[in-house]
């Protein structure tokens, strides 16, 4: 008894912890709930708030639209000037006031006037024995001074009822303001009533209208709970905890405070753009927590429920429901198992992933594919949810992506997935997938479930990371074999041995983009290091370069490995306990071995690379490590050479001066001047096993190259060259002319340019078609090598194939000019259907005014049936001007058709020619394209072309896309308010700089580690939807087409000028002459 009392409190013991485990999660889950509808209904006001804002100014824009498309009209400036100059004509003046009533009846306004400069009303749209209220005098005089279309504040009329003035000064033909026409808007016609709507039902939601008045805040439109309150109900601004007090003192977003009626609220405050309103949009606390109130109940009655059901129900009674219903499950399940297994069948031979899921997005079933690219079985994933199973993420924000299948549930129509969405399989991994979700619906076409089907597109993207690595690797292979050859240039130019290594160190450091480092030689007892110098890169350190160097830590490491080693995390590494003190700080570090004939002579040592080192680091540097040991082998060679030379001559003296007193002397003398003699042929064996090596790094690089003497006779060739030329036997071709070798001619190839670059002492680089194949691309650099008295010595020859970048460059340039028409289709429909506007709205009233006057004359050629006008009969006269309206409104029709048929024309290929351009017709044309970008973002823009600009050669369509290019360019980097693009052209001093285009703006800038790259293909600091990437790469090739050349000048967060430089032809063959 004892023990089972015992049990029984330990049973109610744990009871008790799991009733107050539930209560604890019920009052937890109360306050989220809470908390997410509070957040939740935030931003429904909040998108509510930003539609409202949207449309009040879309309104305001509208009434000044209107203002500005009738004052600016020629004939209404005309019609009103001839009334003024006629005031008592009262057909005149019948006809004005006709023109005011029909744009207060089709824009559905409450008045139109048209009053004098002092506000006095002359003409009004209403007939003549209404009372019409003069605009508020402050709001005209603005309008008159500033010359333009303003929108004047609310007040509310002798009626009671609330209006709004847009006034706009009404020119005369010379320019000068002579009336104001004044459009009234009625508050109430549709203002208000925009405000008072509400996208879905509440019984406290509101959306207030306010400004500023002096100390107060006052309330535009009428209240949902207190009538009358329009334009006359204010706060003061001491009241903060009122939101509409908190919108005029400037504060935005989310606020919580006390309405009119001291009720909480939760409030969006937003500032209306180009007004001194302000939109206040809330919703009552109360009701945005009745929800939640009400989810706290039901949570509380399951909680009591699940309580009284886990203490009352027993064991036996719920293993007879468990059988009961696992019995009427069979049955169900027996029945439909027949039209399962057909669906079944059906899903899984499917090529794509699929899953379907019932109505709350749990997973009920899932084909084979399915199972692979997720990681889940169908029996595991059946019953989950299907954010578990199904988990995808963005790829480059990495912040999960709503599930397809939820919003198909919500909106109940087919969704696809974003681009650039991930899959997170079971096991981790990430596969980039697209998919699509539709609703699965029942008899009654509710909704019962959704089917999601993706695929994996791995292999797409794989093909397009292809496409950009094989471009970048062909980048870096250029690079590296330019900087080896200027590796190899240093060899063979320097003869002190310090200066070559210093040139080969820079060469590599600048190669592999490493900050700090140093080149150090092996003491003569072979313990330390003899540092020749040291590139701290820009850090301090305290360490004495001339003091000799311990070998030990990574760098003894290097020496008894004989190979290159490194270390990315050296500062938190065991290695740096062996830096003395004040040592300059490295996060990583690279030493290669210096070795000749499998013997170490010192370390080239590199450190601090951003990013750290990799075993392509590893590679180069040792590359570069191997020169510097021929370097070190020359030098030594040389100065041995040099010792031996200066002994022989000191020999040969003594022998002078003592050969009668010393002739057993002359013996020894002999014997010192044989080993002398063997240690020279001992010098020029090390000499040819150089030249081997240094055969061994030509024949490394992957470009054919060439090594001619100064009379173009070939010396050494690498493997590529020997390839290239078809060779199988090169000892024939050693010491033969190079067009005798390689196309068997007896003169020099037609258009060879290896002369030329010796001629010219510089180096030269051209392209050309195959010199081979003619149907591939080539780029040829000559790099002439002079002796030390300046005289030519030997000319390096590579051919570069450049086939593939070319097909690359000519397939962007065509998708950049199919991006810029695009620009250029929406510029000419935007720039052409404006003007368009004005006719097809004039014209319908020009015929009204010709179908009145033709009535008059129809009276008096009756009267005068030998009636002529302008040369013709009457009958004539009538029906060819009425022919002409009819010709003019065809036109109109004609131009839209044509601005329509603008959007499907498209080119693929264009081939221009150069000829005399005027730069100042070329800029308008380019103006007119861009305009429309430009004016949206930029705040000023001025061309500066001189009137007398002298006309270039060059192509107007490649002048015309680079400036296109570099506008809107410049119109993207705008980031301020006074932002500002000036366009410019000047003369330079020579042919070379003839023609100087500048376009600068003081937007973004560039940064300076960006500097480098604006003009690779593909490279955008831009958004993706803003930018290709290819439009300075475009501006660029099109440049270098025309001969020239451009410079830029930037710095970020101020300022950027692109200088375009085209030579002149012309000047330089006079010049020449």
């Amino acid at each position: 008894m004892k023990k089972a009392g015992t049990t029984n409190i330990r049973n109610w013991f744990w009871m008790l912890l799991i009733v107050l485990g539930i209560i604890t999660g019920g009052l937890a889950y109360y306050r989220y709930e809470a908390g997410y509808i509070r957040d939740r209904k935030y931003q429904e006001i909040a998108a509510v708030a930003e539609l409202k804002v949207g449309q009040i100014r879309q309104w305001r824009w509208e009434r000044l639209a209107d203002a500005r498309l009738m004052t600016k009209s020629p004939y209404f400036q005309k019609a009103v000037t001839d009334w003024l100059g006629n005031p008592f004509v009262r057909d005149m003046q019948a006809d004005l006031q006709a023109r005011l009533n029909l744009v207060e009846k089709e824009h559905l306004y409450a008045e139109v006037l048209l009053c004098d400069l002092n506000g006095h009303i002359l003409i009004s749209s209403r007939p003549e024995e209404e009372h019409s209220i003069p605009p508020i005098t402050e709001e005209l005089e603005k309008a008159v001074a500033e010359g333009k279309a303003l929108l004047g504040e609310c007040f509310r009329g002798p009626n009671g009822e609330a209006y709004l003035d847009t006034l706009s000064p009404v020119p005369n033909l010379a320019g000068g303001p002579v009336v104001v026409l004044v459009l009234r808007s009625r508050m109430d016609d549709l203002l208000y009533p925009l405000i008072r709507s509400w996208p879905i039902p509440s019984q406290t939601a509101e959306s207030l209208l306010v400004r500023r008045e002096g100390r107060n805040v006052l309330f535009l439109n009428e209240l949902r709970h207190r009538p009358a309150s329009a334009l006359s109900l204010t706060y003061p601004l001491t009241r903060t905890d009122i939101p509409a007090v908190q919108a005029v003192l400037g504060k935005q977003g989310r606020f919580e405070g006390n309405d009119y009626r001291s009720e909480k609220v939760l409030a969006d405050l937003r500032p209306v753009p180009g007004s001194r309103w302000f939109m206040v949009v809330k919703v009552d606390t109360r009701e945005i927590l009745a929800e939640a109130r009400y989810r706290g109940w039901v949570t509380l009655v399951f909680v009591i429920l699940f309580v009284v059901f886990a203490v009352v129900i027993n064991a036996y009674g719920h293993r007879q429901r468990q059988a009961a219903l696992y019995r009427e499950l069979f049955r169900t399940e027996r029945k439909r198992s027949d039209t399962l297994e057909e669906f079944r069948i059906t899903l899984y031979s499917i090529g794509d992933g699929v899953i379907t899921t019932d109505k709350e997005g749990r997973v009920r079933q899932m084909n084979r594919v399915a199972e692979e690219l997720t990681g889940w079985s169908e029996s595991t994933a059946c019953g989950k949810f299907i954010d578990d199973v199904f988990p995808i993420i963005n790829e480059k924000t990495r912040i999960k992506v709503e599930n397809p299948v939820h919003r198909v549930l919500r909106e109940g129509e087919v969704v696809n997935l974003a681009n650039h969405t991930l899959l997170v399989a079971l096991d981790g991994s990430e596969r980039p997938i697209a998919d699509s979700g539709a609703p699965i619906c029942d008899d009654q076409d509710a909704i019962i479930g959704v089917v999601l089907v993706f695929r994996d597109q791995t292999q797409e993207r794989a093909a397009e990371e292809n496409l950009r690595n094989a471009l970048s690797r062909s980048r870096r292979w250029s690079e590296e074999v330019s900087a080896l050859l200027e590796g190899s240039k240093a060899v063979l130019n320097h003869t002190d041995f310090t200066k070559a290594a210093r040139r080969i160190f820079d060469i590599c450091r600048s190669l592999i983009n490493a900050k700090a480092g140093y080149v150090a030689i092996l003491s003569a007892d072979g313990m330390e290091n003899e540092v020749l110098f040291l590139e701290s890169g820009g850090l301090p350190c305290g360490v004495d370069p001339e003091l000799p160097m311990p070998i030990r830590g990574l760098r003894e490491q290097a020496y008894s490995l004989k190979k290159t080693v490194y270390e990315n995390d050296f500062s938190v590494s065991h290695w740096v306990k062996y830096l003395p003190k004040n040592h300059v700080r490295l996060d990583n570090v690279l030493f290669a071995p210096i070795q000749l004939d499998n013997q170490v002579l010192g370390i080239l040592g590199v450190s601090n690379k951003p990013g750290g080192f990799t075993d392509e680091d590893v590679r180069q540097v040792s590359a570069f490590a191997e020169l510097t040991a021929v370097s070190l082998r020359n030098s030594r060679t040389l100065s041995a050479l040099t010792t031996n030379e200066k002994k022989l001559q000191e020999a040969h003296d003594k022998l002078e001066q003592r050969v009668l007193e010393r002739t057993q002397a002359l013996t020894l003398s002999n014997e010192q001047l044989s080993r002398e003699i063997e240690e020279r042929h001992q010098a020029e064996a090390r000499m040819r096993k150089s030249k081997e090596m240094l055969q061994a790094v030509f024949d490394g690089i992957s470009d054919p190259l060439v090594l001619l003497d100064k009379d173009m006779r070939v010396k050494v060739l690498n493997k590529s060259a020997i390839a290239y030329f078809g060779l199988t036997e090169t000892r024939e071709i050693i010491g033969e002319f190079c067009y005798k070798a390689f196309k068997d001619e007896s003169n020099l190839c037609k258009g060879c340019r290896i002369q030329a670059a010796v001629f010219k002492t510089e180096d030269m680089n051209f392209e050309r078609k195959g010199f081979m194949d003619p149907l591939r691309d080539e780029k040829v650099f000559i790099y002439p090598i002079y002796q030390k008295n300046g005289e030519p010595a030997e000319i390096i020859y590579r051919i570069n194939d450049i086939t593939e970048r070319k097909i690359f460059e000519k397939r962007m340039i065509q998708n950049e000019k199919l991006a810029s028409l695009g620009v250029l289709v929406s510029s000419i429909v935007h720039e052409i259907n404006n003007p368009n506007a004005f006719i097809t709205f004039n014209t319908p009233i020009l015929k009204e005014y010709i179908e009145q006057l033709i009535g008059m004359i129809d009276d008096d050629s009756k009267a005068n049936p030998e009636l002529e006008l302008f040369n013709m009969s009457y009958s004539d006269f009538r029906m060819d001007i009425f022919r002409l309206i009819g010709n003019i409104e065809h036109g109109s029709e004609r131009i839209g058709a044509i601005v329509s048929s603008l959007k499907e024309f498209s080119r693929t290929q264009y081939k221009g020619n150069g000829k005399q351009v005027d730069l100042t017709t070329v800029a308008e044309k380019a103006l007119s394209i861009c305009r429309a970008k430009v004016k949206k973002t930029v705040k000023s823009f001025t061309v500066n072309i001189p009137a007398d600009f002298p006309r270039i050669h060059a192509d107007p369509i490649a002048l015309e896309q680079i400036l296109i290019n570099l506008l809107i360019n410049a119109a993207q980097a705008a980031d301020k308010e006074d932002s500002w693009i000036r366009l410019s052209a000047a003369i330079g001093r020579t042919w070379l700089d003839h023609t100087i285009i500048e376009v600068q703006d003081n937007g973004c800038g560039i940064d300076e580690k960006n500097m480098n790259n604006i003009f690779d293909p593909f490279f955008s600091t831009k958004p993706p939807v803003e930018g290709t990437g290819l439009g300075l790469y475009v501006c660029h090739d099109l440049v270098m087409g025309l001969g020239g050349r451009i410079e830029v000048e930037s710095k970020a967060g101020e300022f950027s000028i692109f200088r375009v430089i085209i030579p002149n032809m012309d000047r330089r063959k006079e010049k020449r002459t």
